[in-house]
């Protein structure tokens, strides 16, 4: 990774209160863009090949998902929407591997400075070309960490074998130098992150939260509870990445969270499954079974879930039953599932602007994840890999419809839009989409060039 490049993060209240302006100004000129209608290419292929050009520019400085988020950086991302951007299967042409790498370089090399100067926050948002502000929104994040060695995990992980040997080979190169250049860094956000859990005692038991006094951010980020399952289930997985990557060993987080990696997901199972399916969060008490569960749960590839431990697969089936089998998570419309079957606890800024975000509306990309989980479990029970390659075929309808990857549409079926705010054509998140969809279906959703 080229080091002599470097990008400078600050932080701080000033920095912050200057990323609100500039973020500010951009959600409301993208909003206020209402001349420009989107071109609606209804033929997936086409639609693709437009969204990876436009995703994977190398005019860009990093990888975004799309305006209006095109002016910001969300580390959190690469875990969460963009897990599998090398994935061979998801690639046009030698040119769009080329640019993606490329593009990865940037990207890790940017949030992998970011926590070596200990701006580990939800947002980077430019400031110059070499000059970034860390943000947080609209809380202190509790995946962001989990992002950047998502990101660094891509590139030395990118497959071989495949026909962009050459290409993915110098990925991996970059992400073992990347991991040896900054593995001290990543060592001491761990070792901070794990000082930042808070020891609670619920039941007998003294478990770690790490949202039990305040509320900590995550992929959905307008969610104001505490106590959530996701934002723990992202700790714990930022460790057992951190430790399957070779950042870190078992002894010693162990010793630093006073338990081992095992025990600790057995607690957080143990809190949030105890009414055998997985509560979205303990703060308050849910006015039903449904009211109680977030389409979340089903959290990120390579992540919190275990299917093929029996006790892991009871629990999450159990969940997944509970939106599958629940009117009010299905949307009509589109014959996709809700986040929730009601708008969370928000922040009062989010009840003016954009009141149902990450409530009743429904997310492509948590329902591409939720398949894909689907798909793990049909290993067991077929008919859920049915139910999985469903959601896929009504994913892949409303993207051919809307002629984009809509970020989030509403209940109407509509890209989400509000007097403040509107959907965004997330172009980035397409790929993990299309990874999904060829391990489903056993086949490409486009003709790509070999």
């Amino acid at each position: 990774m080229n080091s002599k490049r470097q990008v400078r993060v600050y932080s701080g209240r000033l920095a912050q209160s200057i990323a609100n302006a500039i973020q500010m100004y951009n959600f409301a000129s993208d909003r206020l863009r209402r001349t420009r209608s989107r071109v609606r290419r209804r033929d997936f292929s086409t639609i693709y090949r437009h969204a990876v050009a436009s995703a994977f520019s190398l005019e860009l400085p990093f990888i975004v998902t799309g305006a209006p988020h095109a002016r910001a950086y969300y580390p959190r991302n690469f875990a969460w929407f963009y897990p599998a951007l090398l994935d061979p299967a998801t690639i046009v042409s030698e040119e769009d591997a080329e640019a993606r790498v490329v593009l990865m370089e940037r990207s890790a090399r940017l949030v992998l400075e970011s926590v070596r100067s200990g701006n580990v926050t939800t947002t980077l948002v430019p400031l110059t070309k070499r000059r970034m502000l860390g943000a947080n929104y609209f809380s202190p994040p509790s995946d962001s960490l989990l992002g950047s060695i998502a990101a660094l995990d891509q590139l030395i992980e990118a497959p071989a074998g495949s026909a962009y040997e050459d290409v993915y080979a110098r990925a991996r190169a970059v992400g073992q130098e990347s991991r040896t250049e900054y593995g001290n860094d990543l060592r001491t956000a761990l070792t901070q992150l794990a000082g930042g859990l808070e020891r609670v005692k619920l039941g007998k038991r003294v478990r770690l939260l790490c949202d039990a006094s305040k509320a900590r951010s995550s992929a959905t980020d307008t969610r104001a509870e505490k106590l959530r399952f996701v934002t723990n289930a992202n700790t714990w997985t930022t460790f057992a990445r951190a430790v399957d990557l070779g950042i870190i060993d078992d002894q010693t987080v162990a010793r630093l969270l006073g338990r081992t990696l095992k025990h600790y997901k057995a607690d957080i199972l143990d809190i949030f499954g105890d009414r055998g399916y997985v509560r979205h969060s303990l703060e308050r008490e849910a006015a039903s079974v449904a009211a109680d569960v977030s389409l979340d749960f089903a959290h990120t590839q390579h992540g919190f879930w275990d299917l093929s431990d029996t006790h892991e697969r009871r629990l999450f089936r159990a969940t997944a039953d509970i939106v599958l089998n629940e009117a009010a998570f299905r949307n009509e419309k589109t014959g996709l599932y809700l986040m929730s079957v009601r708008n969370p606890r928000r922040r009062a800024v989010h009840r003016v602007a954009a009141p149902s975000y990450q409530g009743r509306t429904v997310w492509p990309a948590f329902n591409t994840e939720f398949a894909d989980r689907l798909l793990d479990l049909g290993a067991y029970e077929r008919a859920y890999a049915d139910e999985a390659r469903r959601i896929l075929r009504a994913i892949r309808q409303e993207i051919e419809k809307h002629g984009a990857y809509p970020e989030l549409l509403s209940r109407e079926g509509k890209p989400y839009k509000t007097w403040a705010y509107k959907s965004a054509a997330a172009n980035s998140w397409l790929p993990r989409f299309v990874s999904v969809w060829t391990k489903a279906f056993d086949e490409h959703p486009f003709n790509p060039t070999r």
